[in-house]
Formats: structure tokens, sequence, C-alpha cells
């Protein structure tokens, strides 16, 4: 509750009211402000070393937890998402929840971490609280929050009804200011311990894996000793036993040792490494990745998971430790892209190449059918957006045939070929990026959306029928029968479809509500039936959707740079 609505109720209450703080938000009481049965542990990252979190958090996952759940708690959804792709921490299978996804999933996901289904469960402030998750022992945050309140709201996810939890922060030398403010709030003792260095953690590595090699059972491999016996004949025990601890390194502490000829490129005295980087947006380009990497860098291509690069071999000891980049050696060499297949390859199954899907979209030189487009900027997919004029559509391109069906808008392929259909190309573009939610895989989400984008189709189809009719008495009655009768029909029946939401499906932006701003916005500055926004003042959530939307960074970027003077109808 806020300190806003304590102070109204506590004005209703009388003239001496009582405050009960349970989080000792003011920080004023002697007593500590979460639970007694809670332990605290700091785990200090070396210096300048942000990516050595994942380390970090690989070596608490899978050193500290023992076989208890442990919720992970990240700053950002941005951070959520990194965390939960790295392949170290995606192969201990962590989870995302975050607020970007729909309802049914964040319950789907919160359900199945309640039913211990899922083991690690990586999440924003979107369940510190109001959540319980009985007989959680861990919290872990991958970094320091940006208020002590926070921590108080994250560290009481655990030790519950008198059971014992534990919360483990990782933090380095620029999280220290914030560390004192948390234990000076909270008025407990952390303890605080510095994470293993890289030989530590590679020794630790290599007694799990020969841990669980020994503790197959007998009944398990006697029966295999044949085998065994027959690949050792062979010369290939070296071989038999590198490919069992390559499976089971599932973290990448036991890292290989630099070899005289690069697995990569066959250059000697150069070891090939991969460079995470998912969806390539730390490092944009090879440039920007050698701008942050402190030694040099050669024969570099993009890989799904990273770039692929040689290092000399006298720098690779270095740039491990460094903790400019998270980098390991390559076992083997991944699949690469060059400048040429980037471009024209079709991208499925790798997020960061579905930029590339979306080479041209064409559409009118107008504010008609903008969705598509609009949905394209939210999710930060780069695109041609060539505007068409009516002049060149009606004498060139309609006339010689050249799009399918001879309308726009038309979404073109880098391999020429051509999608036609407004609503076809807009719930394309919404899949490429799932994570956004913009048109979610859950059913219901998806009638929702689907049903108030046809509703608006109608709208638009309705509104247009009109518009092109000849000035006259027929076109001015049909006018008044679409702001007397028409739109209030359908805005009604919008509005009921709403209901409480903050968008017009859910809690989030979806398409549905990118057509709602595209189809209102172009009956307001297109239509030539001076249909004035003033038909909204009774309808407050299609009102608050414009605004939402137009609010919207991404959406608001877009406009500032490509939006054009609308022409005539």
């Amino acid at each position: 509750m806020s300190d806003a609505v304590v102070g109204k109720v506590s004005e209703l209450g009388g003239s001496h009211p009582i405050k009960v703080d349970l989080v000792a938000n003011g920080f004023s009481y002697r007593q500590p402000a979460t639970v007694r049965s809670t332990s605290h542990k700091m785990i200090r990252l070396p210096e300048r070393a942000n990516l050595t979190r994942y380390r970090g958090l690989c070596h608490v996952l899978r050193s500290l937890i023992a076989d208890s759940q442990a919720l992970i708690f990240a700053n950002t959804t941005k951070e959520a998402l990194a965390i939960a792709r790295h392949p170290a921490i995606e192969a201990l299978g962590v989870k995302p929840l975050h607020s970007d996804m729909p309802q049914s999933q964040r319950d789907w996901l919160l359900n199945s971490f309640r039913g211990r289904r899922i083991r690690f469960l990586v999440t924003t402030d979107l369940l510190s609280r109001g959540i319980d998750l009985p007989g959680l022992q861990y919290v872990i945050l991958f970094r320091p929050p940006e208020e002590p309140t926070a921590y108080i709201h994250r560290a009481g996810r655990t030790g519950r009804a008198g059971e014992e939890g534990e919360v483990i922060t990782l933090y380095d030398k620029s999280d220290w200011p914030m560390m004192q403010k948390i234990i000076e709030a909270t008025k407990q003792n952390f303890d605080n311990t510095n994470l293993p260095t890289e030989e530590e953690l590679r020794s630790h590595a290599y007694a799990a894996v020969a841990t669980e090699i020994l503790s197959v059972h007998q009944g398990s491999w006697k029966c295999l000793e044949g085998i065994a016996q027959d690949l050792v004949a062979e010369g290939r025990a070296t071989e038999v036993m590198a490919r069992i601890v390559s499976l089971l390194n599932t973290d990448g502490q036991l890292q290989p040792k630099k070899s005289k000829v690069s697995l990569y490129s066959g250059v000697p005295d150069f070891t090939a490494v991969m460079i995470s980087d998912f969806e390539h947006s730390l490092y944009p380009s090879v440039d920007a990745l050698k701008s942050r990497v402190p030694c040099p860098l050669e024969r570099v291509r993009k890989a799904e998971a990273g770039w692929v690069a040689d290092v000399p071999n006298a720098s690779v000891d270095y740039l491990m430790k460094s903790g400019a980049v998270e980098a390991h050696v390559l076992e083997r060499v991944p699949k690469t892209f060059d400048a040429e297949q980037v471009k024209k390859a079709k991208g499925r199954g790798l997020p960061w190449r579905h930029a590339r899907e979306l080479t041209k979209l064409r559409a009118a030189k107008n504010r008609h059918k903008r969705e598509s487009r609009r949905t394209a900027a939210r999710q930060g997919i780069p695109f041609v957006d060539h505007r068409i004029s009516r002049d060149e559509w009606a004498k060139t391109l309609k006339p010689q045939h050249v799009f399918p069906l001879d309308q726009l808008p038309v979404l073109e392929f880098p391999d020429g070929k051509m999608a036609v259909q407004s609503y076809a190309i807009l719930r394309y573009v919404a899949t490429l990026r799932p994570s956004y939610g913009l048109y979610p895989n859950d059913p219901l989400e998806r009638l929702r959306i689907d049903q108030i984008m046809e509703t608006f189709a109608d709208i638009r189809e309705k509104t247009r029928v009109v518009n092109v009719m000849p000035e006259g008495p027929t076109r001015a009655t049909a006018r008044e029968e679409l702001l007397k009768t028409v739109y209030p029909f359908y805005f009604d029946r919008v509005q009921s479809m709403i209901g409480n939401y903050r968008y017009s499906a859910g809690d989030h932006l979806t398409i549905s509500d990118l057509v709602i701003d595209s189809v209102l916005d172009w009956m307001f500055h297109v239509v030539q039936l001076s249909i004035r926004p003033t038909i909204l003042d009774s309808y407050a959530q299609l009102q608050k959707i414009q605004g939402l939307v137009s609010a919207n960074p991404a959406v608001k970027l877009w406009r500032e740079k490509r939006e054009v003077k609308a022409a005539p109808a």
C-alpha cells in the first residue's frame, strides 16, 4: 500500500492513528525488517566483470543450493530474458517469467513452479509480493535492487511460516553502496564471500563431473563392459571419455585446453572462441564487438548464439579473466553466417535474423493501414518502409500488375517473394518476436484480439464505402448514418469487449491496440468526411488506448522518423 493511501486511511481513522509497518518502510525500528528464519549471503564478483555474474549464478545454482528450488530476481525484463537464454543457465532448466508474457503463460509457469515441475524461475519484481510460494528455500538476486524495500519484498518470498530460507545476492564493487543501504535497512547479518576463482570453479566442475560418472549404478554399466573393452582396444577410450565429460559439462566450467591450431580456421597459434550475444543486441557489428574486447580478434563471424572468432593463444587467458565479454573456448565449430548468408537467410528459429525477413514493406503514402509497420517498429525489427504515392500506384504499378492481387500493403522477402492482405502480414510480423506478446499463443487471447481487429475492419470498410461516394445528398445521408448509428453501435460493443482491461485485449499492448489506433487516426486525418475526434468523447477506453499507443517509445520514435504528411484519400 502506498504512503498516500496510508495517509488517507489515517485521516479517516481519527486523530490518533496507530501505524503498523510490516516491512519497516521507514527503517526506523531496531528489529530486523526481514524474518529471523531467513539467512542472507553476499557473493562478491571480481571487478570489471559484469558478465562474470552469469558464471557466479551457475556456481550458485549448481553448487550452493543442493537439490532445492530457487527464485531468481532480475531488475528488468530484458535482464531476466538474457539470464534464461544463457547457454549454461538454460541447460539447468531456468525458465523466465515476466510481465510481457500473456497471463495464461504466467499462470502455467507459476503453477509448474509451485508443483516443483520447474526448479528454477527467473523473474522481476512481478513476484516480489502478493504471491505465496510455500516451501521455497532460496531466493537469488542477480544484482542488488534499486531500493532497499525491493530487497525486503524479494527476501520475503522465502523463510515463510517459520521455515528456513536463504537469500543470496551477487554484487560487485559498483553495487556496494546499495548493499550497505540494504544491510542498514534490514538490520541483518550478511555472510560475505568472494566468488571462487576460475581455477576453483574448474576444479569444482571437474569434481562434479567425476562424481556424476562414478555415481552410475553398477547394474547400469556392468552389461556394457564388453562394448567399453572393444572401444579401448580400438584406441578410442580417450575420445569416448571426452564425449562423456562434454555431455555432463553443462555449465561450461571445464574449458578445453588451447590448441596449436584454431579449430575454427586451422590457423596456427590461434584458439577458436565463442562470444555470447543473444539476438546480437550487445554488439550489433564487428566493430562494436572489437571495441569491447581487450585483445585482437581475427576472422570474426556471426553464429546463432553470438560471435565466433580466432584469438591469439597468448591472449586467451587474458580474455577469459578480463570479464569484458562472456566467452568460452569452442569444442566444436557452430554454423556461422557471413554477410551474404545473413542477407539472404530466412531466419527460422533465430530471433536476431528475423529482422532480415522484413526486407521491405510497401504501403500507400498516407496513414492507411499502418499497423504492420508499427508492429515491426514496436519489436525493433528494421525494414525498408517504401511509401507509394497515388500517382505512382495508378500510372505504373497497378497497370503492370507488379504486386499480387494488385493491392497494398505488400510485404517483400529477401528472395523476392511477396505477401499481401494487411491482417495476414500484421499477424506474421507480430509472431516474429514472441517475447513482446503482441499476438500471444494463448487461443483465448488470440480470439479477443481477432474479434476486436475484425470489428475495426468492419468500421474501416463501412467508412471507406461512404468516403468514395460522390459528393451529394446520398453521401451526406450516409455520413450522418455513420456518426449517429454505425459508430455508436460498434464503439459500444468494443467498449464492452474491453471491459476493465488496460488495453483492448488484456493488460499489455497487442496488435488489436495498434489496429484501433491506426483506424481511428485514418478516420480523423485521411477520410474526407469531417469526422472529428470528439466522436470518442463517450468512449474513454478507446481514447486511453490511442494515448497509450501514441506514447509507446518505439512507436513514437518510428513516427518521428518515418511518418509523412497524409495524402488525399
